[in-house]
């Protein structure tokens, strides 16, 4: 699959907690949604990153993840 073809979209809702008073969602949030979002990833294509099982077929680590806001 070509790079342009890819397509996954993953709707999360901002819970009350993540926000401060004027409604904006904290910076150290986003963190949680990218985990959210790749969890989803997984479970849209059938693998079940959390299963002992398949674990010890597949497994995901995070090397880097860099925010600039």
């Amino acid at each position: 699959m070509a790079k342009e073809e890819f397509k996954f979209h993953c709707s999360l809702r901002v819970r009350w907690s993540e926000c401060d008073a004027q409604g904006i969602a904290y910076n150290g949030s986003y963190m949680v949604y990218l985990d959210v979002a790749q969890a989803d990833y997984f479970r849209n294509m059938g693998i079940s990153i959390y299963g002992a099982e398949q674990r010890a077929v597949f497994d995901t680590v995070s090397v880097k993840a860099t925010l600039e806001f």
